[in-house]
């Protein structure tokens, strides 16, 4: 089997330059600074805060694949957000019922929704679905920045729910647009790339939408 030289380079950068950015173990790889004195005070606590965070959201599981993608294409883009996952469960309500002279206990039953994951989500973006302001050098001093990623009227509908998109309703009765083929071998490209799930649409799964997201 012949392994491309520049692979094994890859590979043998990539953890060290983990290492060199993380350091090792749970040691801390960066800081927190307060501006004046009552920030100082909290220094700590905040320091933990996002140490716990950073955790909870699993962005020590993005580190590699964000280095693979930065020594192909000299840059790495990676987004962020707050999420909810929130599940629906089927509980019993007790009540006791003592009118007829004995106690008796009526059990109904009643769907509740349950918050399984709050906290952070972190997201390698495909370079090819990158979006920037291109009369800037870098993303700090660009007006905007954005992405083209997919998403399921489901998740549509939940971010619609949070505040943080409006108007998602519009798409209940809207069927997406076919992918080009184009896109087809570029998730292929982008998976082996990237370690992202190849995710084609299938007939009577949800439905999928090309979204377009820029933050000025």
């Amino acid at each position: 089997v012949h392994v491309p030289e520049l692979y094994k380079m890859m590979e043998t950068l990539v953890p060290r330059i983990e290492e060199a950015i993380l350091g090792f173990g749970d040691s801390d790889w960066f800081s927190v600074r307060g501006r004046d004195e009552m920030d100082q005070m909290d220094e700590a606590k905040i320091a933990a805060w996002l140490k716990y965070q950073l955790r909870k959201g699993k962005f020590s599981d993005k580190v590699q694949p964000a280095i693979r993608t930065m020594l192909t294409y000299s840059f790495c883009a990676i987004k962020t957000w707050w999420h909810y996952d929130i599940s629906r469960r089927i509980i019993r309500d007790v009540k006791e019922d003592s009118s007829g002279g004995r106690i008796s206990y009526v059990i109904t039953p009643k769907e509740k929704e349950i918050v399984i994951y709050q906290g952070p989500k972190f997201l390698i973006v495909d370079p090819f679905d990158f979006i920037i302001d291109i009369k800037s050098t870098n993303a700090q001093d660009a007006d905007f920045v954005g992405d083209v990623c997919d998403m399921t009227y489901d998740e549509i509908a939940s971010l619609d729910d949070l505040g943080m998109f409006k108007n998602g309703a519009l798409l209940a009765d809207e069927s997406p647009r076919p992918h080009p083929m184009d896109d087809f071998y570029k998730n292929r490209r982008s998976n082996v790339l990237t370690n992202k799930p190849i995710e084609d649409g299938v007939d009577g799964g949800p439905k999928k939408f090309k979204i377009t997201e820029v933050w000025g």
